[in-house]
């Protein structure tokens, strides 16, 4: 009986391994869940001795493209052995002196080309690269009074004092940790004072006091419980680290890859139990994550971009995570997302990147359910081959999908957009044991209406527009302005909507435009004195949000009376005209944005606006080899500016000029600036992240 059992078990296995190989094509459908919540503050850990000078152009660029919310000063070990005043660990004297044993590797004269890592460069860096530093604090060679000072230079160089974070990894059976915190009870009173003191000085910052995931000794086996009975009222969050290993040995085989790709969803498990017994008011600040795979033959293959791309997404499924950072930016090859001088990006910096420019600008995430999401064996254990969030908030939706299978996947997303391009990032199976740059990672552009293949072992970003949109179409230019309704409206080019979302910018010519309620055939309609009402455009029960548009003079409005807001059209020139549903002309052409007002519900109106907006626009934003910037005849120079500050594009606005088309193919990604100085002598300045 025995014998024949595990003959069966073995079988089990075998067909398991063989469907995890099946090339089968994979058809699902993509669902919004019911998990929704905001987005963590997302990012690197900085290890102070690893990274290059903030200076280094090649450096900031770099961390610009990773598109950072949030990075960690001074980093993780290296925090409990640094100086801030000189911005340099310290020297073996001062070792010595307190009798500091452990990490000898963070000595100054064990890092004699260690860069200067002050809070003035750290200033200069966050102005720069527009990021909220997280402040780990010294608990093991520093006072508090020492590190107390330390905030308040922050503090008066403009710094913000949001995150603090009691420590690092300090629940480690190491000599230094023990002999500072022989217990949990000792750390936590002592941290007791350390937060009293510094709230006084810093009341709105939140502070993460530190804990363990992986109970490994008696030390840390109990950590948390006492983190929990003596802080709980104390602190706002618990810091906790995530590594996992690969389950190979040191050789990767082709048919270890599920091996590898398991590994995340197991540290969910642990992650999930020991967010079930923090207090309800805690947070999670997750400040390392990543593979650990030291020296192994996972790191940085395009499964190590998987790897801690899955980790990531797994993570949001908890709205308790609020702080999400990767470990880390430069530094080991186990774990680095740059590497070189010219600070390329690995394979795990590539699928770091692709994700976080997703998120940019967002607001809200919400996991995506798959109709057909089939399971991947490692041994009897199981995962899911497909994972992915919306990301909603910003002019353009995203989505971030990962397949983790070996299978084609063919999505259909109508349930989600009717329209979409996405950007996919994958390797052919027999490359994905083998390391990689993150410029060798191949790269799949595509756009459609509603189905999209996933490559296997890819990282796919969708962006795209909520469903059920519709127009105000030009059909002489086929320029569109998209918004929703809960009503069914039809246009002139028939598309069809429903449900309620918003207007967003969109240039148009002349001639015919024409907005129609398909359930009660009403028009908007438009003469250039009087003002004219519709009652019955849309069937709202919600309200309806128009999004701003900017415009320059000579104003015609379409308002929103059900919340008091308007949308206005304007034209450079009295020598264009506009012809409406009605054939009364107009001496305008339009463009279109909002302005409130008071009115009374469901009507629209269209009428000539008395005191115009004067502004410009600029699009797409994010840009690729293209920026237009339009109705800029009230402008006498435009520039483009590096993040260094470095002009790289410098116009001259001609007379009569209304747009300007940019050439940014040469460009590199990252952020820039659009600056703008009008004939009134004031400038405008506005950040555009080039893809």
């Amino acid at each position: 009986m025995k014998k024949g059992t595990n003959l069966l078990i073995v079988l089990i296995i075998q067909l398991c391994l063989l469907s995890n190989h099946s090339s089968a094509q994979i058809n699902t459908t993509l669902l919004k869940s019911e998990i929704s919540h905001g987005i963590p503050e997302y990012g690197f850990n900085v290890e102070s001795d690893t990274k290059p000078s903030w200076d280094d152009p090649a450096f900031s660029e770099a961390i610009t493209k990773l598109a950072p919310k949030m990075l960690r000063f001074p980093g993780g070990t290296l925090s409990q052995y640094f100086d801030w005043k000189t911005g340099l660990v310290i020297t073996q004297k001062e070792r010595d002196e307190k009798n500091l044993r452990d990490y000898r590797e963070y000595t100054l004269e064990n890092r004699p080309n260690m860069e200067l890592n002050s809070l003035l460069s750290l200033k200069s860096a966050v102005d720069r690269l527009n990021f909220t530093p997280i402040f780990c604090l010294n608990v093991i060679s520093r006072s508090l009074e020492n590190q107390l000072e330390m905030l308040r230079e922050a503090r008066s160089l403009g710094l913000p004092i949001d995150y603090i974070e009691l420590g690092n990894e300090v629940y480690e059976s190491k000599g230094d940790f023990e002999r500072k915190y022989p217990t949990a009870k000792d750390y936590t009173d002592t941290m007791k004072i350390w937060v009293t003191t510094l709230r006084r000085e810093f009341p709105s910052a939140k502070f993460g006091v530190i804990g363990v995931v992986d109970k490994k000794d008696d030390r840390s086996r109990t950590w948390n419980d006492v983190m929990v009975a003596e802080l709980t009222n104390t602190v706002d969050a618990i810091t906790l680290h995530l590594y996992q290993g690969t389950g190979v040995g040191n050789s990767y085989e082709l048919g270890e890859i599920p091996v590898a790709l398991s590994n995340p969803f197991r540290k969910m498990i642990s992650l999930t139990k020991r967010i079930s017994e923090l207090p309800s008011n805690w947070n999670v600040w997750i400040t390392e994550y990543n593979l650990f795979d030291l020296n192994g033959p996972v790191a940085e293959t395009w499964s190590h971009g998987l790897y801690t791309g899955l980790m990531k997404l797994l993570y949001f499924e908890s709205s308790k995570v609020t702080v999400l950072l990767n470990h880390q930016v430069k530094g080991n090859p186990s774990f680095r997302s740059l590497r070189g001088r010219d600070q390329r990006l690995t394979a795990e910096g590539a699928a770091e990147q692709l994700i976080n420019q997703a998120m940019l600008g967002q607001k809200t995430a919400t996991k995506i359910d798959f109709s057909d999401n089939p399971d991947i064996y490692s041994g009897t254990f199981s995962y899911q081959a497909l994972t992915g969030w919306t990301f909603e908030g910003a002019d353009q939706n995203t989505a971030v999908l990962i397949n983790a299978s070996v299978n084609d996947v063919v999505v259909d997303a109508t349930n989600i957009t009717s329209s979409f391009y996405a950007d996919q990032k994958f390797m052919p199976k027999e490359l994905m044991i083998q390391p990689k740059e993150g410029n060798e990672i191949s790269v799949l552009k595509t756009q459609g209406r509603d189905q999209l293949t996933l490559k296997p072992y890819s990282i796919t970003v969708i962006y795209y527009y909520p469903k059920d949109e519709f127009y105000v179409v030009n059909p002489t230019s086929n320029l569109r302005i998209r918004t929703n309704s809960r009503g069914a409206l039809k246009m002139k080019d028939d598309s069809f909507t429903g449900t309620n979302q918003h207007w967003t910018r969109l240039s148009t010519g002349i001639n015919t435009f024409q907005l129609k309620n398909i359930g009660r055939a009403r028009i908007i309609k438009a003469i250039s004195e009087q003002e004219v009402t519709t009652t019955d455009l849309t069937d709202t029960s919600e309200k309806t949000i128009w999004k701003s548009i900017q415009t320059n003079n000579n104003s015609l409005f379409l308002e929103n009376t059900f919340t008091s807001k308007r949308i206005h059209s304007s034209c450079n020139s009295g020598t264009e005209d506009l012809r409406l549903k009605d054939s009364t002309y107009t001496d305008r052409c339009v463009q279109w944005i909002f302005k409130p007002v008071e009115t009374n519900r469901n009507s629209y109106t269209i009428k000539i606006n008395d005191n115009p907006k004067t502004s410009y626009s600029y699009y797409p934003n994010p840009f690729e080899n293209e920026l237009k910037i339009e109705d800029i005849s009230l402008l006498q120079e435009i520039l483009l500016i590096s993040l260094t500050g470095d002009i790289i594009i410098d116009s001259k606005v001609e007379i009569n000029q209304k747009e300007l088309l940019w050439n940014t193919s040469h460009l590199s990604p990252g952020v820039y600036f659009v600056k703008t100085l009008n004939k009134n002598g004031v400038s405008k300045t506005y950040k555009v992240l080039k893809k």
